[in-house]
């Protein structure tokens, strides 16, 4: 998305359709790297996001630019000699949002290099050696690059995080909200959480919270489940620097625990977040809640109006706060916009 309006604005006749074909494009590509890539490419300690996402900013690059077949495809190749970041910025680094913008930035390079007759390795991602897919997983699936390609739609399968946190701790803060709330619990009463969760999922959150920055706090199931206990809620506000050492979240967290379960792992890739979480009371008893799948999931949808609510939260904290109606507005006829310049206008800072 950020490629897309930056080119957009430098390119000032594009089209809503145009641009939506675009972002389409960028995520039919960037999410197809991936699947190819498998899980093998996080679990070797490479961020998703930075790798797949250059090539997805490539390839809403070339397609808004209009660039041919083969410039696309050198866009793509030069995007992979551009695909990086690291996991274990997870636990405190503020590089993993370096990441993102990393991605995009090497997007918008590698499309306006192609248009101008740069050129890439033309089988960066598939070469045996020194390809992208070699380098970065020990096992992937060149074919889900192409099945099905310009009939079963991976956009139609992306989901929404309600909560500004890792993905697969969605489920968990789901699960310890809903119960406190059903059982008017609060965070006195529990006095152990327990998350049962596959090895993906714990690899990702689960370590001893330090409270080292924002970005750990983010990553972290202790913390997440620590200022849902307490406050009911994990947005923005509770992922604030005045809010990271809190000793009241820092001792709720010490309450949680996680362990890997087989039983989830064996259910494939497809299911990584399922979980299952158990609240202990002081008097003793025990609530139990099993999510299969992440809220925010195709499984589990988040509704256009959550979307629309949250986009307006976030709206009440940034510069656009004042313009968020005419933006709204505005992206539900995006399609049949002469060109987006006016979108890009209220989407930026001044």
């Amino acid at each position: 998305m950020p490629t897309a309006i930056a080119l957009a604005e430098a390119r000032p006749t594009i089209s809503g359709r145009e641009f939506l074909s675009a972002v389409v494009a960028g995520f039919e590509v960037g999410l197809r790297v991936g699947m190819a890539g498998t899980h093998s490419l996080f679990h070797r300690g490479w961020h998703p996001q930075g790798c797949s996402g250059a090539f997805a900013a490539a390839a809403t690059g070339a397609r808004l630019l209009g660039l041919g077949a083969e410039a696309a495809q050198h866009a793509e190749a030069l995007a992979a000699s551009q695909a990086a970041g690291l996991m274990a910025a997870q636990e405190g680094a503020m590089a993993k949002r370096l990441h993102g913008g990393r991605a995009a930035q090497s997007g918008v390079y590698a499309a306006l290099l192609a248009e101008r007759g740069f050129t890439g390795i033309r089988n960066a991602i598939e070469a045996p050696y020194g390809g992208f897919l070699s380098c970065f997983t020990d096992h992937c699936e060149p074919a889900s690059l192409t099945a099905g390609l310009g009939e079963t739609w991976e956009t139609l399968a992306i989901g929404f995080k309600a909560n500004p946190t890792v993905s697969c701790i969605q489920g968990p803060i789901k699960a310890v909200r809903e119960l406190m709330l059903e059982n008017a619990l609060s965070s006195d009463d529990v006095i152990r959480t327990d998350v049962s969760c596959s090895t993906f999922t714990y690899r990702h959150t689960v370590w001893a919270y330090r409270a080292e920055s924002v970005t750990e706090a983010q990553m972290n199931l202790a913390y997440g489940l620590a200022v849902t206990a307490l406050d009911g809620d994990a947005f923005v506000e509770q992922y604030g620097e005045q809010r990271i050492n809190d000793p009241a979240v820092r001792a709720f967290a010490t309450r949680v625990h996680a362990e890997i379960d087989p039983a989830i792992d064996a259910e494939g890739p497809a299911l990584h977040d399922h979980v299952k979480v158990t609240l202990t009371t002081a008097d003793g008893r025990t609530w139990r809640r099993e999510l299969r799948y992440r809220p925010g999931s195709p499984e589990d949808a988040m509704q256009p109006s959550a979307i629309e609510d949250k986009f307006r939260r976030l709206c009440a904290l940034s510069a656009v706060a004042e313009r968020a109606d005419e933006i709204v507005e505005t992206i539900d006829r995006l399609e049949s916009l002469h060109d987006i310049s006016a979108l890009a206008a209220l989407l930026g800072n001044d």
